[in-house]
């Protein structure tokens, strides 16, 4: 602890001590002002807490507001602030990963309150965490923060695939769509839009993806027309997409229906005829 904060601290705890204490007749009983630096340090028990902890985050992005950590000193009924020039140490204590980057440790500095500001804490894993603060200077820790929920960003990642490589004409065949985030997070409140080769499908209408899904929803498409047929698969409001192909086979015709325009027919007389066919 930088010394000329403790004389500082004297000062202030000399003034306060005087008449702190008294003897039972109520008479008052001055203490010692010859309080040695170091046994005041020994007396002294380090406080960090959260100023500001935000309740929510999206995966990617620096937690807001920023994370506030004071840093006091507790004697008896004094509190002290540290002062300007301690390290503080953020550390993540429960949570399914660590802050991002994952290199340095993620450190800020107090300011003349004792109060160290983080604007730069990210985390990429989506769930829930809890973390911890740690001060370099008189070595105290805080207890573990609220929760704070970490939720995937939008969706930067999809993948259509379709249940058969060919489906006959007018059977729905199964696309399964997956979507995660630019992270590795399974997609949330992302909403997908179908398009297709053909204007003669069935689509479904838009899916906005839900936790439950785990990012990853199935569909039904059915096509009335031969051939290779795609669906693809969009992001509302941006150009992510992907897409998948099956091959449509016609459906054997099974009845053939003629019909004459007329019953009676004359040499060299044109008639129509009319034919119905149908699976």
């Amino acid at each position: 602890m930088p010394v000329n904060m403790w004389r500082q601290w004297l000062t202030s705890a000399r003034r306060a001590l005087k008449g702190e204490s008294r003897r039972t007749n109520g008479c008052r009983r001055r203490l010692p002002l010859a309080l040695r630096l170091e046994e005041l340090e020994s007396r002294v028990t380090p406080s960090v807490t959260f100023l500001t902890m935000p309740s929510a985050g999206v995966a990617g992005r620096p937690l807001n507001p920023a994370v506030q950590v004071s840093v006091m000193g507790q004697e008896g009924t004094l509190s002290f602030p540290i002062g300007p020039g301690d390290t503080v140490t953020l550390a993540v204590a429960t949570g399914p990963g660590g802050f991002s980057p994952s290199g340095p440790a993620l450190t800020a500095i107090t300011d003349k309150n004792s109060v160290a500001t983080f604007s730069n804490v990210v985390l990429n894993a989506a769930g829930d965490y809890t973390i911890v603060a740690s001060d370099s200077e008189t070595q105290g820790t805080s207890a573990p923060s609220s929760v704070v929920a970490i939720e995937p960003a939008p969706a930067s990642q999809l993948v259509v695939s379709a249940s058969a490589a060919q489906t006959p004409e007018g059977t729905p065949v199964s696309f399964t769509v997956t979507a995660a985030d630019p992270f590795g997070n399974p997609a949330t409140d992302s909403t997908i839009h179908f398009s297709s080769s053909t204007t003669e499908a069935s689509l479904p209408p838009d899916y906005t993806f839900q936790a439950s899904d785990n990012g990853e929803a199935t569909f039904d498409v059915a096509f009335t027309v031969p051939g290779t047929q795609t669906v693809t698969a969009t992001v509302l409001g941006s150009n992510v997409s992907a897409a998948d192909s099956v091959s449509v086979e016609p459906v054997p015709i099974d009845n053939i229906q003629l019909n004459l325009s007329a019953a009676d027919i004359t040499i060299d007389q044109p008639i129509t005829l009319t034919g119905t066919f149908t699976d």
